[in-house]
This record gives structure tokens, sequence and C-alpha cells, in this order.
């Protein structure tokens, strides 16, 4: 039942392995077993009077089924919705069911990428929730993708010790049936704190947890699917160290069955199977694509945790390979708009840097405070929902909080570039029909006679309360106009659901750090500028604005980043060749990410940023405006090209 051996190293160091099987001990029954070990060996004293023998837990588990008490925690094991085994797992490498005779176990194990072990943690603090919940969504979503969406039943294993029972040796873990109803749609946090609050009740219940009295049948499989998850301590004693290599088994015969470890900074997993149903090639297309998942869609999902679960892409590029599905992955279209996308944001990182001008800095709270007064300001004046409303400021926080507001009462916001001829600016006005135009005072006389003006510059609050509106995505956030280099400008009206899908999917393209910041170089009428104006402030993202002198003046802007880099901005090819003509270029250059866009990216460009900063990251990024800012991203690898490829769709395009 117990196996123990003893090595020797050839630095004398000595090794005692322990080797249980999982009918006799449990994860913290074998870890109880290691600490009364280093107990006799360190001689530290016993407080135990007597040790807990199996037999007599088994005798107060049978008086706890025939108790008063197990008959009213019966009634929540009743109430619970039922484990069903009907799905089964779609995989073209997947052995036919009909086929399989005798369960034949098999095991493969995997390590997760240490920064996807560091961003579940991160997850998990943001949101209140455990490793577990998240670990047990993301494997419930990846099972669903292979099932039709039908919804996947889980076999979860839980603890069962009181504290009375905390040193106990022998096995109180068991698997408890989770069921929790979700959709394709359904927004991957609202589904990891179902599980979490689940979970968590699960486990005050589950000494109480009987399949025959929970409705089941008897002799019954609890589940097809499994998965359990456990947290290693690790055991540091004068010179004893006790390190936890692999937990195998399961009281549990599962088809298949996750298992998660995590040991301090790492994270892995081990795929328990069933290989009479699934071969080789199908737990290597499953171990693969939950390291995809967990690698890509977690990076996500910190930039916009209610994004739904179809949407995450857990397709892998050796999974890509075996199916050949080249096609772009479909994106379900976002249910929410710009506004409720930035309040969540407010309530997570309020205290966070949103905005950086030449000489000031603002906190996500501090420019959201400021937007709502300005909305209920534009409230009282009769401004709302679906109304066009210009905004003619320079590039500071007066521009950030006007647009805010804007979109926050469901107005269009129609952003106007104070350098544009007066023309242009005249005839946007009246295409729009704009009746209103929120400005500075410097610009006041330029657009007061087209529109009622509104200096935001010397606006102050005036105690008008905002009253919260509802905004559909399919309301328009904004209008921008084209440059009109074919012929008369023209306007184009971009919704909240297709602007909220853009950040999404460029930002997963773009790969950003959590706190990287964002610079917005170009004119803000033009959505080339939009990349990182939306892309910072609708992830949590610090955005960077200047004067649009110093966007033009390489020398200031090059002595400027040099004492504050950034880690990504989006330029014209030929704005950034003129810029790079200034002493030490690669001064100007960001530390992450570099988007080229506009016009097509010469090769002579790319190779001499590359000589520049070998690690960067280049992207071209192409698109007209009709398909909101872009459509087609390429990262341009450092291999020699004869022309720069625009790249494939962002995900969700049609």
């Amino acid at each position: 039942m117990l196996r123990v051996n003893v090595y020797q190293s050839a630095d004398q160091a000595c090794y005692l392995q322990l080797i249980a099987p999982a009918i006799s001990f449990d994860v913290k029954g074998l870890s109880s077993l290691l600490e009364a070990l280093l107990s006799c060996y360190l001689d530290i004293p016993n407080d135990e009077d007597e040790v807990i023998q199996m037999v007599d837990v088994a005798n107060w588990l049978n008086e706890l089924q025939l108790s008063d008490e197990f008959a009213q925690e019966r009634a929540y094991w009743q109430q619970q919705p039922k484990v069903s085994t009907k799905q089964r797992l779609k995989l073209a490498t997947e052995v036919d069911p009909g086929a399989a005779t005798d369960m034949r176990l098999g095991r493969t194990e995997f390590t997760v990428d240490t920064r996807a072990a560091q961003q579940i943690e991160e997850f998990a603090s943001q949101h209140n929730l455990t490793e577990e919940s998240i670990l047990v969504t993301l494997w419930q979503c990846l099972l669903a993708s292979y099932s039709d969406w039908q919804g996947v039943s889980l076999g979860v294993a839980a603890e069962s010790r009181q504290e009375e029972l905390a040193e106990f040796m022998g096995v109180l873990c068991r698997y408890l049936p989770l069921v929790v109803d979700y959709t394709p749609d359904s927004p991957v946090l609202t589904v990891c704190k179902e599980n979490h609050n689940r979970l968590v009740a699960h486990q005050d219940h589950s000494e109480y947890f009987n399949s025959q009295a929970a409705g089941y049948e008897e002799g019954a499989c609890l589940a097809r699917y499994g998965f359990s998850y456990t947290r290693f301590a690790t055991t540091h004693l004068r010179d004893l160290s006790a390190v936890p290599i692999l937990a195998q088994g399961s009281g549990e015969l599962f088809e298949l069955r996750l298992n998660c470890e995590r040991v301090h900074d790492q994270l892995r997993y081990q795929l328990y199977y069933d290989g009479g149903l699934f071969d080789d090639q199908a737990i290597q297309l499953i171990a693969h694509r939950f390291s995809q998942l967990l690698t890509s869609a977690l990076a996500l999902l910190m930039v916009n945790p209610r994004m739904p679960l179809s949407a995450l892409d857990a397709v892998s590029e050796h999974e890509q390979q075996l199916m050949r599905a080249s096609m772009t992955p479909k994106l379900a279209l976002s249910s929410y708009s710009a506004p409720e996308i930035f309040a969540d944001i407010v309530t997570r990182k309020g205290e966070q840097v949103l905005l950086e001008t030449h000489n000031q800095r603002f906190t996500y709270a501090q420019i959201d405070m400021r937007a709502q007064q300005l909305a209920g300001y534009l409230q009282a004046q009769g401004i709302g929902q679906e109304m066009p409303v210009a905004v003619c400021t320079e590039r500071n926080e007066h521009l950030v909080i006007s647009l805010l507001a804007l979109l926050k009462i469901g107005a269009v916001y129609v952003p106007l570039d104070p350098q544009l001829q007066a023309q242009r600016i005249a005839y946007i006005m009246a295409d729009t029909g704009c009746k209103w135009v929120l400005s500075e005072s410097s610009f006041a006389a330029q657009v007061g006679e087209l529109a009622t003006c509104i200096e935001v510059d010397n606006w102050v609050p005036q105690g008008h309360t905002y009253t919260p509106v509802t905004v559909a995505p399919e309301q328009l956030a904004y209008l921008i106009y084209t440059s009109g280099s074919t012929g008369q400008p023209k306007g184009v009206g971009v919704s909240h659901r297709a602007l909220s899908n853009y950040v999404e999917t460029v930002h997963r393209r773009l790969e950003l750090t959590t706190n990287a910041s964002m610079l917005a170089l170009a004119s803000p009428a033009t959505d080339l500028g939009h990349t990182a104006l939306f892309g910072a402030v609708l992830t949590g993202r610090t955005l960077r604005m200047l004067p649009s002198d110093m966007a033009v003046n390489a020398d200031a802007l090059a002595q400027h980043l040099k004492l504050h880099p950034v880690s990504c901005f989006k330029i014209v090819p030929s704005h950034l060749r003129a810029l790079m003509s200034v002493e030490e270029p690669e001064r100007l250059l960001p530390t992450e990410c570099l988007v080229l866009g506009g016009e097509a990216l010469p090769v002579a460009l790319v190779e001499e940023i590359r000589a520049l900063r070998p690690q960067l990251k280049i992207v071209n990024h192409y698109g007209p405006t009709e398909t909101t800012v872009g459509i087609l991203t390429h990262e341009l690898a450092a291999t020699s090209l004869s022309t720069s490829p625009v790249g494939k769709p962002l995900a969700g395009a049609h």
C-alpha cells in the first residue's frame, strides 16, 4: 500500500521518495504522512493524543449518513441539476466509442507557460475568484467547443475534511457533480463566478454527498469528464526540503480528466484518459488546445473579462495543421457598448493612470468623474441618444473627457481637428447635422458660428446629475470622415458593437502587456489614431497624448520618448521615415510594439527599424475606414521579404 525509496546522489545528498496508491492516500493525506515523517526525523514532539484510524472515520461517515442532519443536507444535492453523460467530444481523431472495450488508462503531462500561470493568479485576484474556478471554466469551454456547445457536465474533486480530520492520512477526497448552465454567448467572467460560487457551496456540503441520495442510479457513472486541482506547499525544515513531484491517479474513473497542480509559481497539468476511446493523436490535440487556451485567451481576458466563451481562441497551430483550418476564426459579436466596458474598467482600475499629457496625469476615476459631470450638463441641455455632437479640441484631457461624456449619454461622437481647413470643418458639421460642438476657448471663434459651442476648458460643473442610459451595441458610437483623396469626404458611422469588437480583436494580435502604454500620434479626426485612443481607454491601459506640433517635431518627440518611453504607437510609414532623420532614431521607437498603417509599408523601413531594435514587434495594419479602423494585420518577422504583407483578417471578419 505504501512504497518508500531512498536514494543517495554523488554529492552525498539523500532523497526519500514516497509512492502511494490513490485508493489509500489523497494529496492531503499524503502531505500529513510526510509531515509526520519529517517530525520524526527532526524529533519534533507530537501533540496528538491518538492517531485517527480509517475505521474510526468510516464509522463516523456511516453515522453521518443516518443522522437527521444528513436528511436535511440531502435536499441540497437533490436540488442540484443532474450531470448528463450523453455528450461526447467530437474529434476527428477520436476512436469510435462502439469499438471500445475495457478501459485502458493513459496519461500525459504538460507544464504551463510561466506568464500564463502568472496571469491566472492576477485574473483571480482582480475578480475575487480562485485559480480552480478559472481553470475549470477554461476546461469546460474547451470540452464544450468539442461537443457543439451542449454544455459539459464534470465530476470535480473536493476535499471533505473537517478541522478535526485535518491530520488524517487516508482518503477523504471525492468527486462531486458540477453542472453550470451556459451558452457560447455567456460572458467568461460570469461563468467563472458561477463556477466559483457552486464550488464553494459544494465544498460546504461535500461530506454529505452520496450519489444515490443525490438521485443518481446505483452504479451510474457520475460524469464522463473530470477535473481536479491541487495547490502544493513546499516544505523547508532545517536541512530538509519536501517538494511534490507528481500526483497520479484518481479514485474515480473518467473517460477524460484534467488534473492541475500549482507548486509556487509553476503550474502543470496532466490528462488522464481512456486509451480505448482516445488515441495518442486525439490527446495531443486536446493538450495543445488547452495550452493555447491558457496562453492566448488569458491575455485577452485580462483586457475584456466579459468576452463570450465562444470568443476564446483555443485553436492551436498544431490543430490548424491537423484540421487544415486556415480560415479566420469566427468571433461572437460583442454585446457590450463602449460606456459599459469603460465603467467596468473604472470599477477594477480606478486608481490606475488613464491619461498622460505633456505635463499632467489623470487616473481612470478622475476622468470618469469629470466625464459624468459633463454628461449630466449635456443631458440638461437636451443632448441625448443618437444626436451627433462634434468635438474640436487639442490632444489633451478635454478630448478624452468630451468623448466619454458623449458615449455615456448615447450621443454620436464626431471628431474634428482644429487644424483642418475651415471649409472642411463646415462641410462635416453640415453633413452630420451637428447642432452642438464641444471645443476649447482658443477654437471657439472657429466653430462657434457653425453650432452652439460649449467651451469645455472653461466649463465649470454646475451640479447637474448624470442619468445613466442604456446604449445598445447597434447604436452609433462615432461618425468619422474619410480624407476625400478620391473625391468628396465621406462620413462613416461606427457602432458600439463594431468598435468594441475591433478593440478586442486587434489587441489579441498586438499582444501588449497588461500595463502597456499607448501613444496617440495621429489626428483625432482620422481613425489611424483610434487604435491607440480607444485601444487604451477600452482595455484599461494608459493613453499618452502630446500636442500636435510635437508629433511632427522629430527632435522634441525623440527627446520626450527617450525620457518617457511608451509601449506602443501607430504611425504612417512616411511620417515615421521623416521623424527618423533625427540623430539616435532608436529613441523614437516604442518598447513593445510598433504598428504601421495608412499606406504601403516599404521593406527598407522595416529593415531599418529591425536594425535599431531587433526585439521590437512590428505589425502592418491595413483596412479602409468602413471596416472600423482596419481589418488586416501582419506581424513582420525577422526574415527577408520583398514586400510587406497586409496579413490576415481580424477574428470575426466576414
